[in-house]
């Protein structure tokens, strides 16, 4: 086991000013190997110190606590139901960390290759798997004494997402959202179209209601959305229906990660022309790393105590994790 450390120095600006301020902070970036092991793909544990990485096999790394330097880090082999995994292509825990699941290539029981993972807020032994060869996505049940088929989709899938206990949010290479429900009751997961969306141009962000076939909102941009976030619910205060509050200003937070670089914070509700939008850019990037694949909102648990919660950007060239904006409280 080796470790190497990197310090590098983000500064992050903003292109309006007046309602955000410049950010500074410095930054130490860690390498370490795993025995001379091959690792292909890392995934951070929801909650507890913990990282699980692999290549044709997964090693997991614990700690105490958050706060122990990453060469201080156990090491753990992982055993799975398959005796020998083949290049792992994606790795994910379930909303609390109780279950882990592996996309692998040459896995011939189910698929010969499964690029994404997507577990499901709601039912923790629930999650779809996307096919990068056979265009497909498949609806999965977990639990081990469980003999349901999974559900299988044919068609190009871009995206994938949960939306409730039993419904996904499916979008096509075509352009086509459909929301589809699952049905587990029969032998073999099922699952029907309820509603169906056509998108909007590449350089429109939308925001659709179950209730209408046309956007609720929409926000055209100078450049192509990449990736996109909303900003996790903040606690339903007491005697609050759920519904009004999903609709409260606070939970209406997006972001988005534009193919020129720059991240777009956006605000539908917010009355505050100035807070409605507010754009992004990082300095010092060069243009080969000026296109965002995903990011996301940190849960507020997963940091130590004396650290805020805030977005954060892996630029898809290395994967590296970089602070953007600290949001709470931004809105």
């Amino acid at each position: 086991m080796s470790s190497t450390v990197n310090p590098a120095k983000i500064v992050l600006e903003c292109q309006k000013i007046g309602f955000s301020k410049l950010v500074q902070r410095q930054f130490v970036e860690m390498d370490r190997c795993c025995d001379g092991r091959k690792v292909s793909i890392t995934c951070f544990h929801p909650i507890e110190p913990v990282i699980v990485c692999g290549f044709n096999q997964v090693i997991l790394l614990s700690a105490a606590d958050w706060c122990v330097p990453l060469s201080e880090w156990k090491q753990k082999k992982i055993k799975f139901e398959f005796n020998s995994l083949f290049q792992i292509g994606s790795l994910r825990w379930n909303i609390n960390g109780s279950r882990l699941a592996a996309g692998c290539n040459e896995v011939k029981e189910h698929t010969d290759w499964i690029e994404t993972l997507f577990w499901s807020p709601f039912k923790e032994h629930w999650f779809t798997s996307c096919h990068i060869l056979l265009d497909n996505v498949m609806i999965w049940n977990s639990f081990c004494s469980d003999t349901k088929r999974p559900c299988e989709i044919f068609a190009k899938v871009c995206v994938v997402e949960w939306v409730s206990t039993d419904k996904l949010a499916i979008r096509f290479s075509n352009g086509l959202i459909e929301i589809r429900q699952i049905n587990e009751i029969e032998p073999t997961l099922t699952s029907k179209i309820i509603k169906q969306y056509k998108s909007q141009p590449k350089l429109l962000v939308s925001i659709w209601s179950k209730e209408s076939i046309e956007p609720a909102y929409s926000l055209k941009t100078d450049s192509e959305c990449s990736a996109i976030a909303w900003r996790p619910s903040v606690k339903t205060p007491s005697g609050v229906r759920i519904t009004v509050a999903r609709k409260a200003l606070e939970n209406f937070t997006l972001a988005c990660g534009l193919k020129d670089g720059s991240i777009l914070i956006w605000n539908p509700l917010e009355k505050d022309k100035a807070k409605m939008q507010i754009s992004l850019s990082i300095a010092g990037i060069s243009q080969s790393y000026k296109f965002f694949e995903y990011y996301t909102f940190r849960p507020k648990y997963n940091w130590p105590k004396q650290l805020d919660p805030n977005i954060q950007v892996p630029l898809s060239k290395y994967t590296r994790w970089t602070h953007v904006m600290d949001a709470y409280g931004l809105f």
